[in-house]
């Protein structure tokens, strides 16, 4: 967050110091593409581009625009500051921007009040990998570069390697900025994020998305009364698995105020609640955890349960509403919600969870089939019993056997779910007789009314005898 922070302050205030210097001849001269590309690569480790620079400063609005902003990993040209004209297009960058846009006035920095008005990141496309251990391939560009104009860093001279180490670990607090701010619009819009899941090969796309915080009203030497944000939060998210096919497809709606640090530590605050649209038309399909609850599990299949719609594509039949607790990639839901579809209503508990740096989960959940694919699963069931039993009631056994997963008529399945959702480890939330003991238990009361019948008082007692 800090290395985002510089990136952003560091030639803006680059700009005011000449300013202030009142050295506009030396700002037209100095400032232009080359020279933000320097400061870029002088502070992260990365290779940068810029296309196009455009500076108002003595305006009623000062502004600062952007255009074709690019970073990528770090090469020779970079090492060595060759200057943009002398260098190739840049291939494979990992951050792309199509415009940010920096508007801001001027005189009120002259009391230390920041005031910006706009700061918008327009179109930018992010490709990262997240990989097994919980790193991410994004970090290496964020950290100081070891070469800077064919020089050792002297950043990184200055302060021993554990001095450095402790300082990149420290977390960021309201502290790190430089001046109070009342900031009116920061954000992105038209964003991209493709993320690879490096432990199952699952790809996570975020297109669409736009974060727009306004009404920012942030002093660090008062958090108390001035710690509050408006946050407008809009998402496509599509999860692709290894197989190159569509897994799931989320649209994330989300308005609402925010508290961006804890006013007694002045650092990001650990969790953020946010209230969540889920849209409709959102869906999932082919999900291991419904494979499993399908027929797969062994306590399902030892009764001849068999639920095929179970795993197919279901689609979300309306909107619905989720409150969740964000915190160290963690999403905690909030409240009990339910997530209706064409062949099922699924419920998520409170307390559930989503790890998204490591696309795992801990689901304490149900999934209760329609009225009429219950009838379905049932009167599948109820044709292989007829097919093991005859002379014995089968809604009898039915209730026996699946009584417990029977909810008002409707097949309703709890369970618990965790670990990776790719491979994830499904338990069965209700125990189950074995069919082979129900089925042996009807046959013998079968034989016990024969006999009784034949025998008046005595079949029965010589049945019970028998060592089944």
């Amino acid at each position: 967050m800090k290395k985002i922070l510089y990136f952003v302050v560091i030639p803006l205030f680059v700009i005011l110091a000449l300013v202030s210097a009142s050295a506009w001849y030396a700002l037209k001269v100095v400032l232009n593409e080359n020279f933000l590309v320097q400061q870029i690569e002088s502070n992260l480790n990365v290779r940068a581009e810029v296309r196009k620079l455009n500076v108002s400063l003595f305006s009623a609005m000062s502004s600062v625009e952007l255009e074709g902003v690019s970073l990528g990993a770090r090469d020779s040209f970079a090492n060595q500051g060759t200057p943009l004209s002398e260098r190739p297009p840049m291939k494979g960058s990992v951050v792309t921007i199509g415009k940010i846009d920096l508007k801001f006035s001027l005189l009120p920095l002259l009391r230390r009040k920041f005031e910006l008005n706009r700061f918008m990141l327009s179109s930018p496309v992010v490709s990262m990998t997240l990989f097994a251990n919980g790193g991410n391939s994004l970090k290496p560009l964020f950290q100081k570069p070891l070469i800077v104009g064919r020089k050792p860093n002297p950043a990184l001279a200055e302060k021993p390697a554990e001095t450095a180490a402790k300082e990149e670990e420290k977390p960021f607090s309201a502290k790190d900025l430089p001046i109070s701010a009342d900031l009116r619009e920061i954000g992105l819009k038209d964003a991209t994020v493709n993320l690879l899941m490096q432990k199952t090969g699952q790809l996570i796309r975020i297109s669409g998305l736009a974060l727009v915080i306004d009404s920012i009203d942030i002093d660090p030497a008062d958090l108390v009364k001035h710690n509050n944000a408006h946050l407008d939060f809009d998402a496509n998210v599509n999860v692709i698995s290894a197989k190159q096919t569509d897994a799931a497809s989320f649209l994330i709606r989300s308005s609402g105020n925010v508290t961006p640090f804890d006013s007694k530590t002045g650092e990001v605050s650990t969790g953020v609640e946010y209230a969540l649209v889920v849209k409709k038309d959102s869906f999932i399909t082919g999900m291991a955890i419904f494979d499993q609850l399908a027929g797969e599990l062994p306590v399902l299949s030892q009764v001849g349960f068999s639920w095929k719609k179970l795993s197919e594509k279901a689609v979300l039949l309306r909107d619905v509403n989720v409150r969740v607790r964000y915190s160290h990639a963690l999403v905690t839901f909030l409240d009990d919600t339910v997530f209706p579809t064409a062949n099922y209503d699924l419920l998520l508990k409170k307390g559930s969870t989503i790890n998204c740096a490591t696309n795992e989960h801990n689901f304490n959940a149900s999934v209760r089939a329609t009225e009429a694919e219950s009838k379905e699963i049932l009167a599948r069931f109820d044709r292989g019993i007829e097919k093991k039993l005859k002379g014995q009631s089968v809604e009898d056994v039915r209730n026996r056997v699946l009584g417990k997963l029977i909810q008002n008529g409707q097949v309703d399945l709890p369970f618990a779910s965790l670990g990776n959702f790719a491979n994830p480890s499904v338990k069965l939330l209700a125990e189950l007789p074995s069919l082979t003991e129900v089925l042996t238990g009807s046959v013998k009361d079968i034989l016990k009314n024969k006999l009784d019948q034949k025998i008046p008082g005595v079949g029965k007692e010589l049945l019970n005898k028998l060592p089944f």
